[in-house]
């Protein structure tokens, strides 16, 4: 094993002297470049590692982000039918199975109304006014999810070396006490 490693640093003490040239000429530059030749043992080439590249966890980054309704995850509500707006509920926050709108739909005398219900939480915002007449279709509103955030914000130069699409993040919301989200980079 020491014979085998004192072959080696002999190649690469050789190889370093062939680099240096000759002191012959006083313009080295008009001579041929020097041929290096490096040749390895068989029994020196079993200590070679061949090894493939493994990607390393980027180092933790903090910002102070804003934070905002990511506007990937709205959802559309649309109209049941046609009809007319009877009622529709102002921008704000909404739980699951909260009243959005009220539909007349047919003669408003005969009073076939229908209720639009939100399936999931989050900040309702109407498209349409209570009065205006709708097709099936339409667009009532738009239902941004609360369970989707959008944290925007700057890192460095340096910093910016390390991120990349898709890699995962947790955004820390709040400070008293503080929650955590996973997430990942867009």
């Amino acid at each position: 094993m020491r014979e085998q490693a004192a072959r080696l640093r002999l190649a690469a003490v050789a190889a370093f002297v062939a680099c240096t040239g000759s002191e012959r000429s006083s313009r080295p530059w008009d001579e041929p470049p020097p041929r290096i030749i490096v040749a390895i043992t068989p029994r020196a080439e079993s200590l070679i590692v061949r090894d493939t590249v493994r990607a390393l966890p980027a180092p933790e980054i903090r910002f102070p982000p804003l934070t905002e309704p990511d506007p990937n995850h709205v959802l559309v509500v649309e109209t049941p039918g046609t009809g007319l707006v009877v009622r529709i509920r102002q921008r704000g926050s909404v739980a699951k199975g909260d009243t959005l709108a009220v539909t007349g739909q047919g003669s408003i005398a005969a009073g076939r109304f229908l209720a639009v219900l939100a399936d999931r939480p989050g900040t309702w915002q109407a498209r349409l006014e209570a009065g205006q007449l709708i097709w099936e279709g339409d667009t009532l509103g738009l239902l941004d999810e609360h369970t989707y955030r959008l944290a925007v914000g700057s890192v460095g130069g340096y910093e910016a070396r390390f991120i990349h699409p898709g890699d995962p993040a947790l955004v820390q919301l709040g400070e008293d006490p503080p929650t955590s989200q996973r997430g990942r980079v867009e």
